[in-house]
């Protein structure tokens, strides 16, 4: 509405009202419209007859914003006789005569009139409501500023036209840009011009001189619609065996050609008519087996998440093409794993180039397998892993084949046209370890239970070493044999490991006699025999042998030691001597035990025989004498020496010059 309408209702209700003052009534004006940061006459009508005014009070009741509102006199050089007085905390305007007398009626109507209302804040809203207080009569009048309350943005689905509405208070300016430029149109209701992509225009609420109010956005939105080809052509052979041209397809393999590969946040229904297909009743309920005996063109819908959607025609047709009768291809795999379960790994692809070479060429093929017919026929459950495949089948698998047109999904042929055959790898056995003794020089390694006829391969550390069925080596280490089958099947390695193992190897070096009060033991170092598993016996090769290499409670006199390897490499012996001495010995001439001597191990027909030396317990050497003779007396240089613990050390030697040197400990006792 223009102002000046405004002012015409004001000036009516104003008269009007006056015309009630006497008895004390009030009423509302029309609102008027206020613009941010401006000046407005909150009663530029404002009339009264009265000439015994004193006073007049003007009072924000409503909407007051304190510290932004204030009422204010203007044109005070012509209100001389009026002062005015702005209460900030009651949001009021008094109006006093100045010599309190009452003035005229004319004086307080050109006052009241020239009493404005203003606000500092640009981003002010809201209505405000005033009361102009004459004696004990009130006249209340009102003001808004134009505000926008709503605004509806809408949408639609590709180019075209929008209706964009926003409601005010106040008239509705639209534009199309957020500070610049004129009104492109006035009104709640706006319809865009032909779009083709998402809008944003901006509103403001005003008067046609006071449009200076922070612009609303609203949108205008064009969403998408999904990508897809018009009409596209379904083409699926006729296998079932009744060339009548009718058949299953799936229709869901249209998918990628009907939306040229757009499949993302997409959702496709079909049906048999468009009309159904517009009105989404009715979709086919079964897309993955539908036969074109009930229709030869179905509709797709292509609808995306925001609810766009076209329509595209399905044609369904019947491929004139197919593999040649008898044709028939056959991959034979090995069974290659421990067990020969007829299970093993397949790469299709390797048929793939000669099923393509059954049809024209020029043409972008590809081939895809199955496991049953109708799967093939409605492409559903394809073999995805077609360079790794494992037969479900054991030993003989037939798979589907499919052949068709990438570009259009156009089949030109299905059948059951490759058989996977699965050959056993050989099956043998091998010892796992084998000795080689040293003293021998080799050993030959051999194949145990072979299943068939097979030929094999010998490796050591994956160096080719031999292929015959046995292998004589020299040299320890891991050795490893594969079988192959005439079908040229490789087992899995088998492997050797040849253990090198030699006679023990043992001197006087290794074997320590203990001899005490009370027993002899023998102990041989095990540690420094050589490479074999060692068992020991006592005085004759046959045994009984043990694997611990000690001796106990051994006799004294001469021993044979014998130590056998474990895996008949050898016996090697040893000849050693236990001595026989007294502990004790009373040197008193009492003729008992009055010499000391070693009485039983000396042997002068196996040994060469040094003197036995005695010696104190300091170590010193007191006395040399003939093992052979009487034996010591217990005198060092013709004088007796004191009692208490003395050794001696005898060396024996061999007929073949190995040295024993033996030591022992007795008691020299007076009493």
């Amino acid at each position: 509405m223009h102002l000046k309408s405004y002012y015409s209702i004001l000036f009516f209700l104003l008269v009007s009202l006056f015309g009630h003052t006497q008895n004390g009534s009030s009423k509302e004006t029309t609102n008027q419209a206020y613009c941010p940061l401006s000046e407005i006459k909150i009663a530029p009508n404002f009339t009264t007859k009265n000439n015994s005014i004193n006073s007049i009070t003007i009072k924000i009741t409503n909407g007051y914003q304190k510290n932004n509102d204030l009422l204010k006199l203007t044109d005070a050089l012509n209100h001389l006789s009026i002062s005015s007085r702005w209460i900030v905390a009651k949001g009021e305007l008094a109006l006093t005569a100045n010599e309190n007398k009452p003035l005229s009626a004319e004086k307080w109507i050109s006052a009241v009139r020239n009493v404005v209302f203003t606000n500092n804040n640009p981003q002010v809203s809201g209505k405000r409501t005033f009361s102009i207080s004459v004696n004990k009569n009130t006249i209340k009048t009102q003001l808004f500023v134009p505000t926008v309350i709503e605004v509806i943005s809408a949408e639609r689905c590709g180019p075209g036209s929008v209706t964009l509405t926003a409601k005010a208070e106040g008239d509705v300016y639209w534009y199309d840009s957020p500070t610049l430029g004129v009104p492109i149109f006035r009104g709640e209701n706006f319809i865009t011009p032909f779009l083709s992509n998402t809008t944003t225009y901006y509103v403001v609420s005003g008067t046609s001189d006071c449009l200076d109010g922070k612009r609303t956005p609203i949108t205008a939105t064009i969403l998408n619609i999904p990508t897809a080809q018009k009409k596209t052509k379904l083409v699926n052979c006729d296998e079932d065996g009744v060339a009548d041209g009718f058949t299953f397809f799936n229709l869901k393999e249209a998918t990628n050609f009907i939306t040229l590969g757009y499949t993302d946040d997409v959702n496709i229904s079909y049906y048999l008519t468009e009309a159904d297909a517009q009105t989404k009743r009715n979709a086919i309920k079964n897309p993955d087996t539908f036969s074109n005996e009930n229709a030869i063109t179905v509709y797709a819908r292509i609808e995306n998440k925001v609810g766009c959607y076209v329509i595209s025609d399905l044609i369904l047709s019947v491929s004139t093409t197919s593999f040649p009768e008898s044709y028939h291809r056959n991959l034979v795999g090995c069974d290659n794993d421990m067990v020969n379960d007829g299970i093993t790994a397949f790469d299709l692809t390797m048929a793939g180039t000669d099923f393509i070479a059954q049809f024209p060429t020029e043409q972008n093929l590809e081939v895809s397998y199955y496991r049953s017919f109708i799967d093939a026929q409605l492409e559903k459950n394809r073999i995805l892993n077609e360079t790794n495949y494992f037969n479900k089948t054991p030993y003989n698998e037939t798979l589907f084949v499919r052949v068709e047109n990438k570009d259009n999904g156009a089949c030109f042929g299905i059948g059951a046209h490759l058989t996977l055959t699965v050959m056993p790898t050989p099956e043998f056995k091998v010892k796992p370890t084998e000795i080689l003794c040293w003293e021998e020089g080799s050993v030959t390694l051999d194949i145990l239970e072979p299943k068939d006829s097979y030929r094999y391969e010998w490796f050591k550390d994956g160096v080719f070493v031999g292929n015959t069925r046995t292998l004589k080596v020299k040299e320890g280490g891991e050795y490893k044999v594969v079988g192959i089958s005439t079908y040229g099947c490789r087992s899995i390695p088998r492997t050797i490991n040849v253990r090198e193992v030699n006679i023990a190897e043992v001197s006087f070096d290794d074997i320590m006699i203990n001899q005490d009060i009370s027993s002899n033991t023998i102990t041989i170092n095990d540690k420094n025999l050589g490479l074999g598993d060692y068992e020991y016996a006592l005085d004759s090769i046959e045994g009984a042998y043990q694997t611990q290499p000690i001796f106990k409670n051994v006799s004294s006199g001469n021993h044979t030691i014998y130590i056998r390897e474990k895996h008949q490499c050898g016996t090697s012996n040893i000849k050693v001597t236990v001595l026989e001495y007294p502990r004790v010995f009373t040197p008193n001439n009492d003729g008992i035990d009055d010499y000391w001597q070693i009485t039983e191990g000396l042997d002068a027909k196996l040994y060469t025989i040094t003197n036995l030396s005695i010696y104190n317990q300091l170590g010193k050497l007191v006395a040399e004498i003939n093992p052979f003779d009487i034996g010591w007396d217990g005198n060092s240089k013709g004088k007796p020496l004191p009692e208490g613990e003395y050794s001696f050390a005898i060396t024996l030697i061999d007929k073949s010059g190995k040295k024993q040197e033996r030591k022992g400990n007795f008691k020299l006792n007076r009493n």
